[in-house]
């Protein structure tokens, strides 16, 4: 059991809301100091007043600080642990719950929360003469069950999860305890005017079940501080709490019952990340199929021009065109979507392929993986969907299985991976009403560019823990790959997922219920 008496500890967050509920039980449970972040224009400053009133002078500190902002974080970061002359505990408490707004909410719940976890990493570790502590990351039980109502924060959980579970493979090195804590439904403010926060696309297809939402059953917020103050104490490295037990993500198990047959014949398709690598030998493969036409999406600097002229050699005019476009940014992708779709008069296929593998560049790492595949969805979601008059389609979205498995080399590639997963399985539970088919294909380490100079691609932090890269499984040839991925689009039943790996035949991965994968405390 860990004892929280006379620990330091940083809470971001905290001026309201789960975050002022875990000071509180913190200082009432003996913690020494606590420093409570959150916005300038917070009510910082009298909540830490009101904390001081009760519990003491100089127990609770406030510190003002946007964590989005990196220089921000790490001044806030140097002053806490100055004032403190050290740091035992982080809760990274601070997120928001709101779909309409895709870029704060990835930028709060998944970079700022990756960039607090580091830094903490960093000052903590027994790698750096530090003498570890504890990282707790908030993720919410939508990272255990994808709910269709708020694909892009189930997004932003599942990175949280993903995350955490990576980072927590180095504790033997760091001593740096992490673990999550997944809370359900909490009458806090963040579920106010619930129906607001349910992003534009989505609202038309949900308006007749918002009230069951309103209407569940919810917890207060004392019982998700008193699971906190349990986990602290009594949760292993690597675990993930509800509010009222311990959930380890187990192996999912193998299955391979597929009763659906869809044609690419004729279909027309969009591939982005498609000028070389594994995007390019998609393209190959649904022509080598049928299917009508490609749009061969990739950046102005990327090989796209000589890409699509070798497939119109093999294939025939017209059947594959380039449209150069930087996806990460919204107004290019967004003119990308209406050119194609005036081009081949619709959209039956996306497949979302663009990403990159490269832990020392967080920023865009998350805007790439995380971001622009959820706008591509999304954008896809309305041009296909029956309920924007569409005739429905099919949205491919590549993971990896490192969104299914942590990989402690490189945590926050894992991240954006598990965002993909929590995404899409939250996207394709809309399908009834949309009839826009949502899958997920995962690959193995396969031999592309994208894992040459791996090394290289491991952050500073992991980088200064251990050298030896997780890396070592079998490695499959992009063929293997691209042969899953027609295989996926033809037979994958709504929400699956798919693995590739090995040279072998691919296989679905089963999700059951988080309440099934529950251990006791």
């Amino acid at each position: 059991m860990y004892d929280v008496r006379d620990k330091t500890v940083m809470i971001t967050g905290a001026a309201g809301g789960l975050g002022y509920k875990f000071v509180e039980i913190l200082l009432r449970n003996g913690a020494k100091s606590i420093a409570m972040i959150d916005l300038s224009t917070s009510n910082g400053q009298n909540a830490a007043a009101t904390l001081e009133n009760e519990f003491g002078k100089g127990r609770a500190v406030f510190v003002a600080c946007d964590v989005t902002k990196a220089d921000d974080l790490k001044k806030t970061f140097k002053k806490v642990i100055d004032t403190f002359k050290g740091l035992d505990i982080l809760i990274n408490s601070a997120g928001i719950f709101n779909d309409n707004y895709l870029e704060k909410m990835i930028d709060l719940n998944i970079k700022a929360l990756i960039h607090t976890s580091m830094m903490a990493f960093n000052y903590m570790g027994k790698h750096k003469s530090g003498k570890g502590g504890v990282i707790v990351n908030i993720a919410s039980v939508a990272a255990l069950d994808p709910g269709h109502f708020f694909p892009i924060y189930g997004a932003s959980k599942y990175a949280v999860l993903g995350f955490s579970q990576s980072l927590a493979n180095m504790y033997d090195k760091t001593g740096v305890r992490v673990i999550i804590m997944c809370p359900g439904l909490t009458a806090t403010t963040l579920i106010i005017n619930i129906n607001s926060k349910i992003c534009d696309s989505i609202r038309p297809i949900v308006t007749n079940e918002i009230a069951s939402v309103e209407n569940m059953p919810k917890q207060t917020s004392d019982n998700v501080a008193l699971g906190v103050l349990n986990l602290i104490q009594n949760g292993k490295n690597g675990a993930t709490w509800l509010s009222e037990e311990v959930s380890y993500l187990t192996e999912g198990e193998k299955f391979q019952e597929i009763r659906i047959m869809y044609d690419v014949k004729n279909k027309t398709v969009m591939i982005t990340g498609a000028a070389s690598g594994l995007g390019y030998k998609y393209a190959e493969i649904l022509l080598r199929n049928s299917a009508r036409s490609i749009a061969v999406i990739d950046l102005p600097t990327s090989n796209g021009q000589n890409a699509v002229a070798t497939l119109e050699t093999e294939f025939g005019k017209g059947r594959a065109i380039f449209v150069a476009c930087d996806v990460t940014k919204p107004d290019d992708l967004e003119k990308t979507f209406k050119k194609i779709v005036d081009t081949f008069e619709g959209l039956d296929i996306l497949i979302n392929n663009a990403g990159m593998l490269n832990d020392k560049y967080l920023e865009e790492t998350i805007d790439l993986n995380v971001k622009a595949l959820i706008r591509g969805s999304m954008l896809a979601f309305d041009y296909m969907g029956k309920h924007k008059g569409g005739k429905g389609g099919v949205i491919v979205n590549i993971a990896s299985i490192f969104g299914l498995q942590p990989n402690y080399s490189f945590p926050i590639y894992s991240a954006s991976k598990f965002a993909v997963l929590g995404f899409s399985q939250s996207l394709a539970g809309m399908y009834d009403k949309t009839g826009v088919r949502v899958v997920i294909l995962c690959p193995g380490v396969t031999i592309t560019t994208l894992i040459s100079n791996i090394a290289d691609k491991v952050c500073d932090s992991i980088n200064a823990v251990s050298n030896n890269i997780d890396l070592k499984y079998s490695r499959q040839t992009t063929d293997n790959v691209t042969l899953a991925m027609l295989e996926l689009i033809q037979k994958g039943e709504n929400q699956a997922a798919w693995v590739s790996e090995d040279n072998q035949s691919p296989y679905a991965v089963d999700f059951p219920h988080y309440s099934k994968r529950s251990l006791p405390v």
